[in-house]
């Protein structure tokens, strides 16, 4: 897979893969967040596209049921296996709105692979570095 691009997989109407470009070229938003690590408390600022507009809504394999996007959830996972994961409701603009963030930089410097962040999150564990896929899943039946 080249530099940059995510794999999207799963529950989603048509599995693809998005290009650094395709990234890049969807609207940008910068965050500024603060979280526990094993360094400490980290601060910076993220630059990315959020989550949601990476994932619209009419991506997703829903059905007619009511609010069915609130039945999803997205794996983020690293080149390296880690994951993390996240509900499609906490990043959805109509319910948690939470500005769940993909980053392609942190203050102001490029990232060799874009990283899920999760403003908010008192411990960094879902920010999920080198990000090469979403799996999307339908958690409930």
């Amino acid at each position: 897979m080249p530099a940059g691009a995510i794999a999207v997989t799963g529950a989603v109407r048509t599995p693809r893969t998005v290009t650094a470009d395709q990234i890049a070229a969807l609207p940008q938003r910068t965050v500024s967040v603060q979280f526990a690590s094993g360094k400490g408390t980290e601060q910076h600022a993220e630059a990315g596209v959020l989550l949601t507009d990476l994932l619209p809504v009419d991506s997703l394999a829903t059905t007619s049921a009511k609010n069915d996007q609130l039945s999803f959830a997205v794996v983020a996972v690293g080149s390296d296996g880690y994951r993390a994961l996240v509900s499609y409701g906490e990043a959805a603009p109509d319910f948690g709105n939470r500005g769940l963030l993909v980053s392609t930089s942190e203050d102001g410097a490029p990232l060799a692979r874009p990283r899920l962040v999760v403003p908010g999150d008192g411990k960094g564990g879902r920010y999920v570095s080198d990000l090469v896929r979403l799996e999307v899943i339908r958690a409930a039946g």
